[in-house]
């Protein structure tokens, strides 16, 4: 098997990534026992006491918090006893990574500080099974949309990338996967979301499973050869479509425009992701048409690749109310793509022939799912906030036309 190869750009990045002028810019200046200074790179080791003060320079109201945070990540990783965390109850490993998680969610200026005092317990560790936990926080904040500020991108993306060599070990698998989600929602960045137990136990485990929310198309096409060789989508996408018409989601008020519960939405998704898109009885007791419209949603937001391919975005965007140059691009999509979007564009040209009841014409749902389907190539949120228009107009062609 080939080791996974780093984009060139990538390999710039951490070759001229330095961590003596980030530490001079950034850190809290450090000394030892007979003051003298501790080098960056020894800063940025795992320790297994607790922390005076924050890594980062932060004022003092900050720096306890930061502290407190530290306590979190150490009782999580196994290095800390279990405690009171931000005022929550800690006893299990989940409930400390919650707190943690939801304080940092609460404050994003301790966002950077998380991901440093991350790197700091996941470098030169001498347990394994901490290190792993360590790496599992990575995976369960990334999870939840939480991100460093752009002066702290690179150092993040050197962690990961460095941590991925040397291949066929577990701390390399969960560096790989850490890597590709953070490209992934740099390209997109998100709102961050309240962490909960389901959510973050399906995280720690991503690295290691196939899950068809997070794989490509092909990927998943494979997975489901054995026991679905005629389907020519993913079953996920074909499950979750026939999910919200037997639920009667066609005639639903606000179908795809009205949340369902957070809670029912994490649940649905565990179920499915763990069934490999089949539809068990525990899935078929939710009832509520709106968690598998949400869930359907999420799923074209999180896999791999979007149905629409990245090489003809631009193209496509630039003619998007050009049907015939449409329709030409669509004949040089991968096969697999052009099959799974034409399924989902039949589906919501059917909704938007009851839009007396659910209120939901082409537009209405071109505006909705166009988010979720294209994806802005650019990881600069004018851009991207520049082009929501014309995917939004692109999905509409598309609803008039296929």
């Amino acid at each position: 098997m080939m080791p996974p190869v780093l984009p060139l750009e990538l390999k710039f990045e951490i070759s001229d990534f330095k961590i003596e002028d980030f530490a001079q810019q950034y850190f809290r200046k450090r000394k030892d026992l007979f003051r003298r200074r501790i080098p960056p790179e020894k800063i940025l080791e795992h320790g297994k006491t607790v922390l005076n003060h924050s890594l980062l320079n932060l004022n003092d109201e900050l720096n306890f918090d930061a502290v407190d945070m530290y306590k979190g990540i150490l009782a999580y990783m196994g290095d800390w006893k279990p405690f009171v965390l931000f005022g929550n109850n800690t006893e299990k490993d989940l409930d400390v990574a919650i707190s943690l998680l939801k304080f940092a969610v609460h404050n994003p200026q301790l966002r950077d500080e998380l991901f440093m005092q991350l790197i700091k317990q996941t470098t030169k560790n001498p347990n394994d099974k901490s290190e792993e936990k360590g790496w599992e926080l990575f995976c369960m904040a990334l999870e939840i949309f939480l991100l460093p500020s752009a002066n702290f991108e690179v150092a993040v993306e050197t962690h990961f990338a460095k941590a991925m060599d040397p291949q066929g070990t577990r701390i390399a698998q969960f560096a790989k996967y850490c890597l590709e989600r953070f490209h992934i929602l740099l390209k997109k960045p998100r709102a961050p979301k309240l962490p909960n137990a389901t959510v973050l136990s399906q995280a720690r485990d991503y690295a290691f499973r196939k899950s068809v929310f997070r794989s490509t198309i092909q990927q998943m096409l494979e997975y489901q050869k054995e026991t679905h060789p005629e389907l020519t989508i993913p079953l996920v996408l074909r499950n979750l479509i026939q999910s919200i018409i037997n639920l009667g989601g066609v005639f639903q008020t606000g179908i795809f425009r009205i949340a369902a519960q957070s809670k029912e939405i994490s649940l649905y998704q565990k179920l499915l992701d763990e069934s490999q898109g089949e539809l068990t009885p525990d899935i078929l007791k939710i009832t509520d048409p709106h968690v598998p419209a949400c869930v359907l949603k999420v799923w074209l937001s999180e896999i791999r690749d979007p149905l629409i391919p990245p090489q003809f975005y631009q193209e496509l965007t630039e003619n998007n109310t050009n049907w015939p140059k449409i329709e030409q691009l669509l004949h040089l999509f991968p096969p697999e793509n052009r099959s799974s979007l034409i399924y989902l564009l039949n589906f919501l040209q059917m909704l938007s022939t009851e839009e007396e009841r659910n209120k939901m014409d082409i537009s209405n749902l071109a505006i909705v799912i166009s988010p979720s389907v294209c994806r802005c190539p650019s990881s600069d949120t004018f851009v991207v906030m520049k082009q929501t228009r014309d995917e939004c107009e692109l999905l509409l062609t598309l609803l008039q036309h296929t």
